[in-house]
Order: structure tokens, then sequence, then C-alpha cells
């Protein structure tokens, strides 16, 4: 079997009036939130459009990966995040390399992909090989006829329990903070939706002091007091805090059982989530800016995790996240894939054990839009994730919700 062609695809649609509108292929940079903001529905990238009333259509436009091979078996990968210098990456460079080759030897082209650029081994460059590596795969499962679940291994995990990421949602039109009201009927739709907890967002840091530990707690009160006891709680903090405001964060709010804090610190600052591993009362997890095994062999080495969270679609691909995820796995540590693409993300979580990989996530805003054009989306179901059964990785397109689309030249 041989490459013969190398394509980026654009699709439009037009997605139910209740449907956030997320165009990934428009988001061109990552914006960390400042240390004393939060999402503002008025300027927030993940908020709903003021267009998005009943009966507006609104059109959305995603890029997708097409890796033709001579055997007419086509990989297809997406949507592409950063497809404005992705595409150009992989269409003009990477496929020079791509085409010719056997697209069942993937890890001969992820070493090539990565030694191609030895000056640039995390951002773009990474990304792009990793949405490479997915239609390799594809490629691969549709080939032996198996979903990618069952070329990976098998399942030990029919069935994986969710949590629901809440960003964007209850926050205040003035920036205030959250309406606490629309968090408790937030939360009980997520209990009555069979979901495990929920993830939310501060909207104070180190600049606040006790007054922004106390509103932070009050936030969580109120979802452990609707939630329940079972209910997990867990709260992202998107790299806006230091090491001494998480310490002093996570003493207080630990009174309200927490399962984790989520990137607290920058990326790589091992020294300080060293520190926080060491003392922190409540669970701390990070990894979707981890790349690669050599940058999570660091975190290991320190023991700097309780929940490490690889995105396979930033991290190097499926190849590498598996390797990422063995590493894990040995050091008795826990993974929580960060669920950029859910289809993937719900396949790799079911090989390994529920102790290994004991929750997923599923982003109520961005999630049913990032997977709009998927042909078998992946939706809890009870607050469940279930595998597919399809060849492939899962990620081809449904035609019908395609009103036009076009080739990158």
């Amino acid at each position: 079997m041989k490459i013969t062609d190398v394509k980026i695809r654009f699709v439009e649609g037009v997605v139910p009036p209740d449907m956030l509108v997320l165009d990934m292929y428009m988001r061109n940079t990552v914006h960390y939130i400042p240390v004393n903001n939060h999402y503002n529905p008025s300027s927030n990238p993940f908020a709903r459009p003021s267009g998005a009333a009943a009966g507006t259509p609104n059109k959305k436009v995603d890029a997708f990966l097409y890796i033709e091979t001579d055997e007419g078996i086509t990989g297809v990968a997406g949507p592409i995040m950063n497809v404005n210098t992705i595409g150009p990456m992989i269409k003009n460079s990477f496929s020079t390399f791509l085409i010719g080759e056997d697209p069942l030897n993937t890890e001969r082209i992820w070493d090539y992909l990565y030694r191609r650029d030895l000056y640039n081994h995390a951002g773009i460059n990474i990304m792009a090989i990793s949405i490479c590596d997915f239609a390799l795969w594809d490629i691969k499962c549709k080939k032996a006829g198996l979903p990618l679940w069952q070329m990976i291994g098998g399942a030990t995990q029919v069935s994986m329990p969710a949590y629901a990421n809440c960003v964007g949602n209850a926050y205040k039109k003035d920036g205030s903070g959250y309406d606490l009201d629309e968090v408790a009927r937030m939360t009980d739709w997520c209990v009555k939706n069979g979901f495990t907890g929920s993830k939310w967002y501060p909207h104070r840091g180190p600049a606040d002091g006790n007054k922004g530990i106390q509103e932070l707690y009050e936030l969580y009160k109120v979802i452990r007091d609707v939630g329940g006891p079972d209910f997990k709680l867990l709260l992202d903090v998107w790299s806006a805090w230091d090491v001494d405001y998480t310490l002093k964060a996570a003493k207080k709010l630990a009174e309200l059982d927490f399962y984790w804090i989520e990137e607290p610190l920058l990326p790589n600052n091992i020294d300080g989530y060293e520190k926080l591993g060491k003392h922190s009362p409540i669970s701390i997890s990070a990894g979707e800016n981890i790349v690669t095994r050599w940058n999570a062999e660091k975190y290991l080495e320190k023991d700097a995790l309780d929940f490490y969270q690889p995105d396979p679609a930033w991290c190097g691909g499926i190849s590498e996240c598996l390797k990422m995820m063995a590493l894990i796995a040995m050091r008795n540590k826990r993974i929580a894939l960060h669920a950029y693409c859910v289809p993937v993300c719900a396949q790799l979580t079911a090989i390994y054990t529920a102790n290994v990989c004991p929750i997923s996530e599923y982003l109520l805003y961005i999630s049913p839009s990032g997977q709009f054009f998927y042909k078998n989306p992946i939706v809890p179901k009870d607050g469940n994730l279930y595998l597919p059964s399809d060849p492939g990785i899962g990620l081809d397109i449904d035609e019908s919700k395609v009103i036009n689309s076009w080739f990158m030249e």
C-alpha cells in the first residue's frame, strides 16, 4: 500500500440553532486566562454567538486531513486546529515525504516527521504530526476492518464514566463572577444526566487573596450541596496561579472533598508541580501541554502529578500518546486524557482498566460542535461514553451535513 495524495478539505454546514458555533480552524492561538480573569461570555471564544437565536442559521466551517492510498482507503482526521498554519505545513512540507510511503509504517513516518525539525519539538509542529498520525491510524484500522480500540489491544472498559466540563456556563455577563443559581441548575442537570462530576474555572487569582479563595469555595459549595457526596468536583485553573496561591486555595477547598485541581501552574514549571505534589491536600492534574514521552518522563521522574492529561491530538498523535500512557501507567499514576477529539480519547481510554483511566472528559459547549461533522459522534449516554463499532478511528464525515466544501490549494 502506498500514499498517493495528501489533502486538506474544508467543509461547511449549518448547525442547530441551540448549538455553539465553534470553528476549530479559526483558532490560530491558544489563549491562557489572565491571573485575575475568567472566560467572559461577551468575549469568550467558547461562548454562544449573539446570532444563535432560535431559527437563526449558524454556519460552521471545519478542516479535515485526507490521506489517500492506492488501495482506495482514505484516512480522515480533524477538525484541524490552527489549520491556517498546520495545513500548509502538512500539504507543502510533510506531503513531499508522505507521498509514496506505506501508511501502515506509522513508526517510521512518525520518526521522520519528528526528526525533520530538531528545533521545534512542541506546539504547531507536534500538532501537525499528531493529525497526520491520526489519519494514518485511520488507514490502518480500515485496512484491518477494525475500530481503533480493537486495533490497539481491545477494551478493558466497555463504558467510561464522564465528567461535564462546564466552561462557558453560568458566568455573569458583567464579568463579576458566577450566577450561583444557574450553577445549581447546571449541577442538577449534570446529576440527572448521569455525569460523575463537573469541572469549572476560577475567576479570581493570587491578587484577590483570601476573598478570591472564599468566592471559589462558595461556588463549589453550591456544586457539592446540589451534586451530593459522590459527585466529583474538578477545578481547571488553566495555568493562571502560582504555587503559594494554589496551596492556600487547596487547603480551603479540601474541605469540600475535591477530585483534582487542574493546571494551576504554567506548563513546564515542573519544580512547582513537584512542590504541589508533595504538599497539596488535593490531587493535582495537568498534561494537555505535555508533548511526547520525553517531556512526560520529566514529570514522572519528579513524581509531580497525580493525574496525567495528555491530548492525543496535541502530544504527538495516537502513536505517541500510547507510549506516554504506558509510561504513566507503569509509574502507577492515573490518566484522564484531555479530550479535544472525543472518539479517539474514548478508545484510548478503553484499553486501560478503570484504576488507570478512571474518568473521561466531555465539554458541554465544545464537544458537540467539535464533533458536528462526524458520521458517528460519541455522545454521553447516562453520563457514560461507549465505544464505536465501525472500522477506523471514528472521524469520518457525515456528508449529509455538508452544504459546501473545498480543498486547500
